[in-house]
C-alpha cells in the first residue's frame, strides 16, 4: 500500500516527504535504528550525523522503492511579503497554513499515496482543509529527512544533494494566500 510520511521543520519552512510501499518503509525504519520513537532533536549531534549518513546509505540501496522529497515552503519570507497593516496576523497565519495544506495535498495526489502519516504540525495544517492523516511509527524517517533538508537545503553538499528532489512550493503558496487575503 503506497504510504507517505511527512515531517515539518523550521516552523513549516521545510516539509520532508518519504514515500513508497509500507513494507519497504518499515524495512528501512527497522534497518536504520531501534530508537523508538525516532526524533532527531532528542539525539546528540554526533549520533544525528551518523544517523543521517546511515539513512542516506540505506536510501541509495532502496532508491527504486523509497523516495524522499524536500518541500521548501518559504513561509518565513512569505510572512514578510504578505503582511500589511490591515491584515490581522492571525488571518495571515491561517491563510498561509491553508495555502501550505492545499499545496501539500496537491503534491500527495500527484505522487498517488493511499496512507498519510504526519507529525503533529503537518497533521494540524492538513486538518484545516479536511484532509485526515495519522500519527505512526514511520514518521521518524521523515524527521531524519526534514533534519537533513533544514541543515543542507540550498547547499550542494554531497551526498545530500543527489538524493533529495527539491520542490519549491513558495510561489504556489504565495499565489493561494494572496488570493484569500485579497480583501485586506
Amino acid at each position: 500500500m503506497p504510504t507517505a510520511v511527512l515531517d515539518a521543520s523550521g516552523d513549516l519552512e521545510f516539509i520532508a516527504v518519504v514515500y513508497g510501499s509500507r513494507r519497504e518503509l518499515e524495512n528501512l525504519r527497522n534497518r536504520l535504528t531501534k530508537i523508538s520513537p525516532l526524533h532527531m532533536r532528542g539525539i546528540g549531534k554526533a549520533r544525528r550525523l551518523k544517523l543521517a549518513e546511515s539513512f542516506l546509505k540505506l536510501l541509495e540501496s532502496k532508491s527504486k522503492y523509497v523516495r524522499v522529497l524536500c518541500i521548501y515552503t518559504g513561509v518565513h519570507k512569505l510572512r514578510k511579503i504578505l503582511k500589511t497593516r490591515r491584515t490581522p496576523s492571525s488571518k495571515l497565519e491561517l491563510e498561509l497554513k491553508r495555502a501550505i495544506a492545499l499545496a501539500v495535498s496537491s503534491l500527495l495526489r500527484e505522487i498517488a499515496v493511499e496512507v498519510v502519516e504526519a507529525d503533529t504540525e503537518v497533521r494540524e495544517i492538513l486538518k484545516i482543509i479536511g484532509l485526515s492523516c495519522r500519527a505512526g511509527s514511520l514518521i521518524g524517517l521523515a524527521d531524519v529527512a526534514a533534519w537533513i533538508n533544514r541543515r543542507y537545503y540550498g547547499k550542494r553538499v554531497k551526498p545530500y544533494a543527489k538524493l533529495f528532489v527539491e520542490r519549491d512550493l513558495s510561489p504556489e503558496i504565495e499565489k493561494l494566500a494572496k488570493k484569500r487575503l485579497g480583501k485586506y
